[in-house]
């Protein structure tokens, strides 16, 4: 895997850093939707993988597909246990997901063999089913 940016890396650090009460405050911040210190959406992506993590899942934080080039698509995360791995996909209001990332998304994922998907959305609307 491709080394990830000096700002991915102070992301994952700081998720990281996280215990449950931390992630339900940050989930709150999300909520309303102020996040100092992390650009849009990727407040949301980092505190869904982190609480995977703190649910003691084997976890990898947000990563550029094709590693190293110009990315195509960003994975959000992957969750993975004993049993299943599934790719995590979060959105939020200020940054949807399209009709064609899903299908983009939904593509890279069976690519890595990955036998189910998280899909989360801060909000619920028609252009996001």
């Amino acid at each position: 895997m491709a080394t990830p940016s000096a700002k991915a890396e102070q992301y994952e650090k700081d998720a990281k850093a996280m215990d449950w009460p931390a992630v339900a405050n940050l989930w709150d911040a999300v909520k309303a939707g102020a996040t100092p210190g992390w650009d849009a959406g990727k407040a949301l992506e980092y505190l869904v993988v982190r609480g995977f993590e703190l649910s003691t899942l084997v976890v990898e934080y947000p990563f550029d597909v094709p590693p190293g080039g110009s990315p195509i698509e960003q994975i959000d995360g992957l969750v993975m246990s004993a049993n299943w791995s599934s790719c995590s996909s979060a959105r939020t209001k200020t940054n949807p997901m399209s009709r064609q990332s899903r299908k983009l998304d939904t593509s890279l994922c069976a690519v890595r063999r990955q036998p189910s998907r998280v899909f989360l959305s801060q909000v619920s609307s028609p252009h996001q089913r």
